[in-house]
């Protein structure tokens, strides 16, 4: 603004002040306005009762008493709708005047007035000013103020700092130490680990960061974050204030809300992002820091822990133990089921966290049958008790290499690691469309990957999920997300090959194309699930029926002979016997037959419950955070992904503007003569300038290097306007 001497006080406003002495009124300022009069020499500013020229009414934002009879009023000027400029050298303060209307109560003049161009140029003006006018002895100020356009001065955020705590003056945020419960405002601070308490215990020492703290209408329920500059492995935390309570710190930046060290079997054969493969391999501790610190048995437990030690040589790792090992192993379930820890429940005695247990047949016994048999061709009988004798009999091997339930081989991932999005840096416009799109319920908010398999303890499936035991038949367009995941799985096979293993048994691990067009059917879950051991013949999804290992049952019998090899229980020709209790007369092997135990399937101590497969992503905490209104908020934030660069003798800097610079080698080419070269990136709107300068070995001749023309976005054209072969360095400016 111009450069006014000060404000003078008019005759009318001096008659106004003796009006308020005397009346007890009030002095109420109605506008300020500035024009563009010149005032001739001599001109007495007492005696004006207007502007001489006025161009432009300035609406008034607040009056404020400074203390020192004379009050503060705040004022805004804007070229918006300004049909002709001018230039600023009046300006008044008017009042209104109980029994003359509105007058010119203070005026000023500048020598050396500033020119407020009109609208539609290339200058647009938005401008907030302070007036300090002489207010005397009213005990009571007043203004006519215009809400439509506000304009906030630096003693208006001096006036206001605690409504968003925080925000420096200098453009920097201001360091916040102590409590960080005791944030009871709208802030954003800057913060260490050693300055503030009740900060995240995981929060390393050193770390700087932000804490941002939100509070709802209520005072009392609060949301902070915390985001972390300078530690790529603790992107940030966040914590909630309900009914006066604090909860804890949780990490955030991993994206999908599943804790690290979590084990879950996969629908498919691949592996999302921030899991691993539970096969076994060791990893390196320093690699994922999460990992190790969710799986780690502690230093006390490290030499004797069956699972969770950390080593120091992959080729032995019993063997090379150590609390400061670089190494520990992911956990090994490849053809292992997994069961729940007995944690002092004695079902499952002994057992430590991470143990293995080989197969076994509970404790049992066989009835034999007790009988004289006089075979067909003459043979003599083959049982008889003897009282007070005993012998051991021995029966033919029978079942398979294992003993184990009904089952379908799924590999099993461990969470291994939180992956940030843009670690680096903080896409705005991207997190201010993923933040809206959370906000419908159609974003991938669920936190859990489309087509994880878990274990549901209801009748129904939860939001997102689809309940996967009975090989239902559902719609690809209801569930996009599921069918994308499908088709990528390696576990489609067409409808007829499903239901060809339908008919054959009881669980089908794979998913159909269902009607070829508009629909795919599910997997039916209804045995236990095995991890995958390709390697091994356990393919993913394949299904095995349930099978007892190859054993021997122990007999108690008489001095009779036997055959060492029995016949098994059923109808066949050597059977002797083709059902219990009847004989068959025309076998003519010799042997003992004991009767079948157990009940119609080989399977461990169960617990059933709905299996579900996660079909789609459901917004998370959608109804604590506005998300539009965080979107609108972030979208108007500086995209620092566009902070990029490339350096090199050749290369290109991008700023937050939008401004790029790029530089770069003109190569040496014959006197007079042009060359064109391609610039390191295409600018995406405009070039804006191009320098050059020219180099040589001679110093006999004048060298000279000039600019051309742009042919395109992505080159400049450069002419050697010398009389010798050059060539030089070029600078180019663009957007």
């Amino acid at each position: 603004m111009a450069n006014f001497n000060g404000l003078v006080l008019t005759t009318a406003g001096a008659n106004l002040q003796d009006k308020i002495a005397t009346r007890g009124i009030a002095l109420q300022f109605m506008r300020a306005a500035v024009g563009d009069g010149v005032w001739p020499q001599g001109t007495d500013p007492a005696a004006l009762t207007g502007l001489v020229s006025e161009k432009m009414t300035l609406p008034i934002q607040g009056v404020a008493d400074t203390g020192d009879g004379q009050h503060r009023i705040s004022v805004q000027m804007t070229n918006t709708g300004l049909a002709e400029g001018f230039l600023v050298r009046e300006i008044g303060v008017f009042a209104d005047d109980p029994d003359e209307g509105e007058i010119l109560y203070q005026v000023a003049y500048a020598e050396q007035p500033d020119y407020l161009p009109p609208d539609g140029g290339a200058t647009h003006i938005e401008m907030a000013t302070n007036l300090l006018v002489a207010t005397s002895s009213a005990a009571n100020v007043t203004a006519i103020m215009d809400g439509s356009l506000v304009f906030a001065h630096v003693t208006d955020l001096a006036e206001h700092a605690d409504t968003f705590r925080g925000f420096a003056f200098s453009g920097r945020h201001e360091q916040y130490t102590g409590d960080l419960d005791a944030i009871t405002r709208n802030s954003l601070y800057a913060v260490s680990r050693e300055s503030v308490q009740h900060a995240p215990a995981d929060m390393p020492a050193g770390v700087q960061g932000f804490v941002h703290s939100m509070v709802q209408p209520d005072g009392e329920s609060r949301t902070q974050l915390i985001w972390s500059v300078d530690d790529a492995d603790h992107p940030g935390w966040w914590r909630r204030r309900l009914s006066g309570e604090w909860g804890a710190w949780r990490v955030v930046g991993s994206g999908d809300g599943v804790p690290v060290g979590a084990i879950m079997p996969m629908a498919g054969r691949a592996t999302p992002a921030g899991y691993l493969r539970c096969n076994g391999a060791p990893f390196l501790c320093n690699t994922y820091p999460q990992l190790t610190e969710a799986l780690y048995c502690g230093d006390e437990l490290n030499p004797t822990a069956a699972c969770g030690y950390r080593f120091t040589d992959t080729a032995n790792p019993d063997g090379s133990r150590a609390t400061d090992g670089a190494y520990m192993l992911l956990p090994e379930l490849r053809g292992e089921f997994v069961r729940g820890l007995d944690d002092e429940r004695w079902v499952d005695v002994g057992r430590e966290h991470g143990s293995a247990q080989e197969d076994e047949l509970q404790s049992h016994t066989h009835t034999s049958m007790h009988e004289a048999l006089n075979l067909a061709n003459g043979a003599s009988s083959v049982w008889r008790a003897s009282v007070g004798a005993s012998y051991t009999y021995t029966t033919g091997a029978t079942g398979g290499t294992e003993t184990r339930p009904r089952n379908v081989a799924f590999p099993y991932v461990i969470k291994a690691f939180g992956a940030a999005l843009n670690a680096s840096y903080v896409d705005m416009a991207a997190l201010a469309s993923e933040v809206a799109r959370l906000s419908s319920g159609s974003g991938q908010g669920s936190g859990i990957p489309v087509g994880t398999v878990l274990w549901v303890p209801g009748t129904t499936a939860l939001a997102g999920m689809l309940a996967i035991n009975d090989g239902a038949s559902v719609s690809r367009t209801t569930w996009p997300d599921l069918w994308a995941y499908v088709q990528s799985s390696g576990l489609l096979i067409t409808e007829t090959e499903w239901q060809a293993q339908a008919a054959a048994q009881s669980s089908v691990g794979y998913f159909s194309d269902g009607d070829g067009s508009t629909t795919f059917r599910l997997p039916r879950i209804v045995d236990y699930l095995r991890g995958a051991d390709p390697v091994g013949g356990r393919g993913v999804g394949l299904f095995r029926p349930h099978a007892t290992e190859q054993l021997y049952v122990p007999m108690n019998g008489d001095s009779e002979t036997i055959l060492s090899e029995v016949p098994t229980w059923g109808p066949s020709t050597n059977d002797l016997s083709n059902a219990e209790g009847s004989l068959n007369t025309t076998a003519d092997t010799h042997g003992i037959l004991t009767r079948p135990t157990g009940s119609g399937e080989t399977h461990s101590p169960e617990v059933n419950w709905l299996p579900c497969i996660q079909a789609a992503s459901v917004p998370v905490y959608s109804g604590t955070v506005d998300m539009l209104s965080l979107a609108g908020e972030m979208a108007g934030k500086v995209d620092h992904v566009e902070f990029t660069q490339s350096f090199g003798s050749s290369g290109w800097q991008r700023l937050p503007s939008g401004l790029i610079l790029q530089w770069g080698q003109i190569p040496i080419i014959a006197a007079n003569s042009i060359i064109t070269i391609t610039l390191p990136i295409a600018f995406p709107a405009n070039n804006l300038v191009a320098v050059c300068c020219a180099n040589s070995s001679s110093t006999s001749a004048a060298v000279a290097m000039n600019f051309k023309i742009f042919p395109s976005l992505s080159q400049a054209t450069f002419h050697n306007s010398s009389q010798q072969a050059s060539g030089g360095q070029y600078i180019v400016i663009g957007r």
